[in-house]
C-alpha cells in the first residue's frame, strides 16, 4: 500500500466519474459518454467490450447480478441489463426530482444521492413490468416468398413475468383496424423471451406494433409515449421463387438447439428431413430437448437427434473439407453450391441439407429459393438455432447477391450470424439425408456422453461437426478422419471408448506423422499447438486389442475456443 504501481489503463471516451467491478468487467460511469464496459480480466491490457449511451451524464454506477444501476445526472436513474457485457441494454428508468450524482444498491432498495432532491430510495426489484422490443428501426424485412405472404420478426423480453395475466403484441397494417397476438407465459419462470413472426400479410406496406401486459392486480403497461414501433416492408423486385412442401412450423423440431458441445444442428436438421421424407408427423410427446440426451429414457427423440448428428458428420465433414481445399474462394464456391441447391429444390422438389460457414459452422434445411431482378438471392430455411419452444420453428433467411461480371455469389454475413461469428459460405450437403424410416428406440448415448465428459475435463471445447462413431475390428483396417487445424488456435484429437486397447496416429497436411499414442485407458489425446501447420489434418485409429468384433469408439476434435463459447452460452441460458 505504501508503493502503489500502475499496471494498465484504458482511456475511456468521456470523463470517468465512477466505476464498479464485477465478474472480470469494470463498469465505468463515463459522463456524457454513458456507461462503458471494460474487460479487466487482464489488468495490464484492459479493453472495452460494450457500452450504453445513457441520455444524461453518467456519474456513478453500481452492479448487482445482471443489472447496472447508473446515476445519470439530470436523466435520473437508469437500469441497464449487463447479462451480456458486450451488449448492455436499457431496461428502464426513474426520473428523480434532482440531479442523480451517486448510487448504491442492496438486495431490496436503490439509494440515489440526488443533489437538490436529497436522498431518493426506490425498490431494486421494480414492480413495473419491463417489456421491450429489440432494434426495430434497424431491421429490414423482406417478403417471405415472392409472390406470397409477408412475415415480420419481432422480439420481446419480459424480465419478471411473475403475476402477469397476459402479454399481448398489438399490430396493424397500413392503418387497418388493430388486432393482437397473446404470447404464451410459462408458469414459475422469472424471465421470458419471445421471438415471433408477425403475419402473414398479403401486401407490403407499413406495419405498426407495440407490446402491452397486465398483472393480477389489474395494472397495465401503457402504449409507448412516442407511439408505435414501425417497419417498412420491402418487396423483392421482379422475383421468381422455387419452393418445396417443407414448412418449418410443421416439419421442423419444436425445441431450440442448446446442447452440450456447442450444438446438434446437423442432427436436428437431418431428423426434420427424415420425418418429412416419410411424411410422418414429429412426435409431439417427445418434442423437447433432454440434457444430456440419455438422461430421460422416455424421450427417444433427442437421443435420435444426437445419433443422427454422428451419421451426418461422417458424410458432411469430409465433403466440406474437400470443398475447402478445391475451392478456396468463397464467392466461386457459393455460386457452385447455390446452383446445386436451386436445382435440387426446383427439379427434384426436395429440401436440401445445407452447411453454412467457412468450413461447416452451422447446418440448416433450405426449402425455398427466391431470385430478384436486382441480383439479390434469398434462401429460406429451417434453422434449429431459431426455434421457439412449444410454438415451433419459423422461417429464417440467408441472403446474398450476384457479384458483377459473373464473379460469383456473395453471402450477406449480416443475415448469417452465429455463435462463432458469421457464415460467409454455403455447402450443399445432400448425401446426409436418410434412406430409412426414423425409428425411435431405447435412448442410449452413454458412449457419447462419456466422450463429452472426458473432453470437458481437459479445458477444450468440442467442435460438434467432428464427432463421429467408428467401428473397429482387431486386425482389421484402421479408420481415418479429417479435420482442420487453424493457425493461432490450439486443437486436440480425442478418442473415447472402454474395455479395449487402441492406437491413435495424427498426420500433418503433407502426410508426415505428427504424433502417435496407444493405451488401454480412455481417452487417447493428441494436442496440436497453435503454431503448427495450418490446413486439413488426418487422424487414424487402429484396434490393437478389442474384446469382440465391431467394437465402437467416439472420436472428435476440440479447440481452445472458450472466449467465443462463453458469451454465447451465457446469453442462451
Amino acid at each position: 500500500p505504501a508503493h502503489p504501481t500502475e499496471v494498465g489503463y484504458y482511456d475511456t471516451l468521456g470523463y470517468a466519474w465512477g466505476v464498479a467491478v464485477a465478474g472480470g468487467y469494470a463498469y465505468v460511469a463515463d459522463g456524457d459518454a454513458g456507461l462503458r464496459v471494460v474487460d479487466v480480466s487482464d489488468p495490464a491490457h484492459p479493453i472495452e467490450v460494450g457500452y450504453y449511451d445513457t441520455p444524461g451524464s453518467a456519474q456513478s454506477v453500481a452492479v448487482v447480478g445482471e443489472y447496472a444501476y447508473v446515476a445519470d445526472g439530470n436523466a435520473g436513474l437508469r437500469v441497464v441489463d449487463v447479462s451480456y457485457p458486450g451488449y448492455p441494454t436499457d431496461m428502464g428508468s426513474y426520473d428523480t426530482p434532482g440531479w442523480a450524482g451517486s448510487v448504491a444498491v442492496d438486495r431490496k432498495y436503490i439509494y440515489v444521492a440526488d443533489g437538490d432532491g436529497g436522498l431518493a430510495i426506490m425498490r431494486s426489484r421494480p414492480e413495473v413490468i419491463v417489456i421491450r422490443g429489440e432494434e426495430y428501426g434497424l431491421t429490414e424485412i423482406n417478403r417471405y416468398l415472392c409472390p406470397g405472404p409477408i412475415l415480420l420478426p419481432v422480439h420481446v423480453i419480459i424480465r419478471d413475468p411473475t403475476g402477469l395475466d397476459w402479454v399481448r403484441l398489438f399490430y396493424r397494417l397500413n392503418g387497418n383496424p388493430e388486432t393482437y397476438v397473446e404470447l404464451l407465459l410459462s408458469p414459475g419462470k422469472t424471465r421470458a423471451s419471445f421471438e415471433y413472426r408477425l403475419g402473414p400479410f398479403d401486401q407490403s406496406g407499413t406495419v405498426s406494433f407495440y407490446f402491452r401486459a397486465r398483472n393480477s392486480a389489474g395494472g397495465e403497461t401503457r402504449e409507448p409515449a412516442t407511439g408505435y414501433y414501425t417497419l417498412e416492408v420491402n418487396d423483392c423486385p421482379g422475383c421468381t421463387s422455387w419452393v418445396t412442401d417443407f414448412w418449418p412450423p410443421d416439419d421442423g423440431l419444436k425445441f431450440a438447439n442448446l446442447s452440450i458441445g456447442g450444438g446438434q444442428c446437423a442432427g436436428m436438421s437431418a431428423t426434420s428431413l427424415d420425418y418429412f421424407e416419410f411424411q410422418q408427423p414429429l412426435p409431439s410427446a417427445y418434442n423437447y430437448w433432454v440434457e444430456p440426451p440419455g438422461a430421460d429414457p422416455e424421450n427417444p427423440l433427442s437421443c435420435y437427434v444426437q445419433r443422427r448428428q454422428l451419421t451426418t458428420n461422417v458424410d458432411v465433414a469430409p465433403y466440406s473439407l474437400k470443398r475447402l481445399v478445391q475451392s478456396p474462394t468463397h464467392s466461386a464456391r457459393n455460386m457452385e453450391e447455390y446452383e446445386k441447391i436451386k436445382t435440387y429444390i426446383s427439379t427434384e422438389g426436395k429440401p436440401a441439407l445445407v452447411g453454412l460457414g467457412p468450413i461447416k459452422g452451422h447446418e440448416v434445411v433450405v426449402y425455398a429459393v427466391t431470385e430478384c431482378t436486382d441480383g439479390k438471392v434469398v434462401l429460406y430455411e429451417y434453422d434449429s438455432n431459431e426455434v421457439l419452444e412449444l410454438t415451433g420453428a419459423y422461417p429464417s433467411l440467408v441472403e446474398g447477391h450476384y457479384l458483377p461480371g459473373g464473379q460469383g455469389l456473395e453471402i450477406d454475413s449480416t443475415s448469417t450470424r452465429g455463435p462463432f461469428g458469421t457464415y460467409p459460405a454455403i455447402f450443399a450437403d445432400f448425401t446426409a439425408t436418410s434412406s430409412q424410416y426414423p425409428i425411435l428406440g431405447t435412448c442410449d448415448t452413454d458412449d457419447i456422453d462419456q466422450a463429452y465428459a472426458e473432453v470437458a475435463e481437459t479445458g477444450y471445447g468440442i467442435d460438434p461437426t467432428t464427432v463421429v462413431q467408428s467401428h473397429l475390428d482387431q486386425g482389421g483396417e484402421p479408420v481415418t478422419h479429417q479435420f482442420l487445424h487453424t493457425l493461432g488456435v490450439p486443437s486436440a484429437v480425442f478418442v473415447s471408448w472402454s474395455g479395449s486397447s487402441l492406437r491413435l496416429e495424427v498426420y500433418r497436411p503433407d502426410g508426415s506423422l505428427f504424433a502417435q499414442v496407444q493405451d488401454s485407458q480412455s481417452p487417447l489425446v493428441v494436442e496440436i499447438p497453435d503454431g503448427e501447420t495450418e490446413g486439413v489434418w488426418t487422424y487414424k485409429i487402429t484396434a490393437v486389442s478389442v474384446p469382440y468384433d465391431d467394437y465402437p469408439c467416439i472420436s472428435l476434435v476440440g479447440y481452445k475456443w472458450h472466449t467465443y463459447h462463453l458469451p454465447f452460452i451465457v446469453r442462451g441460458q
